[in-house]
């Protein structure tokens, strides 16, 4: 999560909602780990967590910090034990925490109102810690104190507008197993999922790097990391608060890249009016716009000018995503009514890597589908142009396997 940093175009922040679906055993932990890393050498370690708990949780940690920034290893647990719960009926916390996480997600850079309560309960604690310091200062001056008790006399004064400007962001990883199966009409069009980007390793079984070990980062990197994420401008030390209420610095964009992006808000309002009277699922492309923004915005930061080459990569990015997300759930709400368009559906995701997948792979993916029922749809699709049919020798062995590679539109 960067706080200092905001699109000048559009006003976008560069707090991003991250899935990242990967088979068990592919290296996830190993990309957590790195992410971490990445917190603590930017100083952002104290407001980075591994969990989710409840609605008021979410609130403290956007008290403690201005930003919220979470790493989750397993999420499609948490996100599961959401959706059965909502099934049940009984899980007013939970979606009262998925709603939180949502508003939050949105107020970078406003205001995000708190209920009576929680104000009066935020307020109280401040004037305790400020009390505290009050006491601690009579013993002499401490530029450390001096800062913390500025930055808590701020909160007090703005509490009454609610939180200034919290900055959420959250990456998770999890299996295709689990999270396939929660992406339905509703989490596509009103959750989580419409608001985030996924990236899905499509391959469950990658070759492992012989005698691989994860380099150390170079200072160099570090540096750099430190300068975008912090820019020197708000304090990190421990026990300190980490936040950022100066005045964002505003990313331009270049000629070029502006009438790229005006074009691509037209064509997402034109695909969006056209899923409107067909699949219902409008809301991704009436979002993609926003994903476009911080994407090519992220992309932007260490060169402080967005470029036709930002705009160009988020815009493949963001269009690949707005699609497998409508597969999915294509693949799980069309089941009953649709079967052979669910599984077409599933099939083109499973094969949407760039080295497809072996028809063994389909077979397990589409389970308890008739073999012969997907060989049918499979040759179905390749007749129309969907699916490509490799031959591609193994490096090993030098036999040849043929596999079957989902083709991408213009």
């Amino acid at each position: 999560g960067v706080l200092r940093y905001m699109d000048a175009r559009d006003g976008a922040t560069a707090n991003l909602f991250t899935f990242c679906v990967a088979g068990s055993g592919t290296g996830k932990e190993a990309m957590n780990q790195a992410i971490s890393k990445i917190h603590r050498v930017a100083g952002l370690a104290p407001a980075t967590h591994g969990s989710i708990k409840s609605e008021q949780e979410i609130t403290r940690n956007l008290v403690r910090h201005q930003a919220a920034l979470y790493v989750i290893d397993e999420v499609g647990h948490l996100l599961s034990k959401i959706a059965n719960a909502q099934k049940r009926g009984g899980a007013a916390y939970l979606e009262a925490t998925i709603g939180v996480l949502m508003s939050a997600y949105s107020k970078a850079n406003s205001f995000m109102l708190l209920t009576g309560d929680v104000k009066e309960t935020v307020k109280a604690e401040l004037l305790k810690e400020i009390s505290q310091i009050t006491r601690k200062l009579d013993d002499g001056a401490n530029a450390y104190l001096e800062r913390r008790m500025d930055s808590l006399q701020h909160q007090v004064d703005s509490i009454d507008h609610g939180l200034e400007r919290p900055f959420v962001s959250m990456i998770g990883y999890t299996t295709p197993v689990m999270f396939d199966a929660l992406v339905d009409f509703e989490g596509a069009t009103n959750g989580f999922f419409g608001r985030s980007v996924v990236f899905n390793e499509r391959d469950t079984a990658p070759p492992t790097k012989a005698n691989f070990r994860a380099p150390a980062m170079p200072e160099s990197m570090a540096a750099t990391i430190r300068v975008i994420a912090t820019g020197g401008e708000y304090d990190t030390t421990e026990n300190g608060r980490v936040e950022y209420l100066g005045e964002r610095a505003e990313i331009p964009t270049d000629a070029q890249a502006d009438a790229m992006l005006e074009a691509a808000r037209i064509w997402y309002d034109e695909q969006a009016m056209l899923h409107r009277d067909g699949t219902g699922l409008e809301a991704l492309y009436l979002r993609a716009y926003e994903l476009l923004s911080k994407v090519s915005l992220i992309l932007a930061i260490p060169e402080r000018i967005r470029t036709a080459e930002h705009v160009r990569w988020a815009f493949a990015l963001v269009r690949r995503d707005v699609e497998e997300k409508m597969r999915l759930v294509t693949a799980n709400d069309r089941d009953k009514d649709a079967p052979i368009e669910a599984m077409r559906a599933r099939i083109a995701n499973t094969c949407s890597g760039s080295d497809g997948v072996t028809a063994g792979v389909l077979y397990n993916k589409l389970r308890p589908r008739k073999k012969e029922d997907v060989d049918k749809v499979v040759a179905g699709m390749i007749a129309a142009g969907i699916l490509e049919r490799l031959e591609i020798k193994n490096a090993g062995n030098g036999k040849q396997t043929v596999r079957y590679r989902y083709v991408e539109d213009g």
